[in-house]
């Protein structure tokens, strides 16, 4: 634990909480022990720092006067006074190293298990078992653009819940500002935001239905809510809810007037790969 007596409670004006998580993410995402790079962030500004291994080895030689600044590349020259100041008030940043190797194999493992599209499974799956296996899964994701994204946004939900812990465990933030703090962009945000053009099927002033744009049913419509939810046990009861159902139903029962039926179904919890509540309607056999 850090030696911050308490966790940041309050942000100073203008600050982005979204932007600096997905910053932090990032910095988790990017640190690299093979490259040998790392981050560090600094408490009191929240601002993030770029070190190397030849940053820190050349910069720490001109603090501890084993070397003179004219003997170090002028490229870094600007970070020893930061990595002085590291050196002197340890306490005042935290490093960011890279999530566990076997940590993000699990997470490619369980997205793999929970694919849809039962030959990409077994590809994915294959490819874990190989030599390299985060190129070959990766790989196999080229030849599935749809399912990249998909990859992506679920990589980043799990990284996201990773680095919300590590801010608190460190005493970094606490856990009552991160709480609600939406943990991606997903498709349905930009869909409701406009940045995603559908074929809308039906609208209310709680919910929107839409034809899937990458549809794996002959006729396959999404219904999403218009107050965001992560997933249908968390959606509360209510005005959303009852206006949300109403949709779905109607939705349905235009589905099931056309065809003479349909299944309605959703995901929870696990079995979502997009972090966002939203229901399938569809009729007709699988296309892919």
């Amino acid at each position: 634990m850090s030696t911050i007596e308490t966790p940041i409670r309050q942000f100073p004006p203008g600050f982005n909480l979204k932007t600096f998580l997905q910053e932090i993410m990032f910095a988790f995402q990017e640190s690299d022990p093979f490259h040998e790079s790392h981050y560090v962030l600094n408490l009191k500004t929240l601002e993030l720092i770029l070190i190397t291994d030849e940053i820190s080895s050349e910069c720490e030689q001109v603090v501890n006067g084993h070397k003179t600044k004219e003997e170090v590349p002028e490229w870094m020259l600007y970070h020893v006074d930061e990595i002085r100041d590291m050196m002197e008030f340890p306490q005042k940043y935290r490093r960011i190293d890279s999530f566990p190797s076997f940590q993000s194999y699990k997470v490619m493992e369980k997205f793999a298990g929970s694919v849809d599209n039962t030959e990409l499974r077994g590809n994915l799956l294959e490819a874990l078992r190989l030599k390299k296996p985060f190129r070959n899964f990766r790989a196999v994701l080229d030849d599935y653009p749809q399912y990249l994204e998909k990859w992506y946004n679920y990589r980043d939900d799990h990284d996201m819940r990773k680095v919300k812990q590590w801010l608190v465990e460190e005493d970094i933030i606490s856990e009552d500002l991160l709480h609600g703090v939406e943990e991606t962009d997903t498709f349905y945000d930009r869909v409701l935001r406009g940045l995603v053009e559908v074929d809308v099927v039906a609208e209310n002033d709680h919910a929107l239905a839409f034809y899937h744009t990458n549809p794996y049913w002959p006729e396959h419509v999404v219904v999403i809510p218009k107050k965001r939810s992560r997933t249908f046990t968390e959606f509360p009861d209510g005005p959303s809810m009852n206006g949300f159902m109403t949709l779905l139903r109607e939705v349905a029962q235009k589905v099931e007037a056309k065809f003479g039926g349909c299944r309605v179904v959703t995901n929870v919890g696990d079995y979502q790969t997009e972090k966002f509540m939203h229901w399938h309607v569809y009729f007709g056999k699988k296309l892919r």
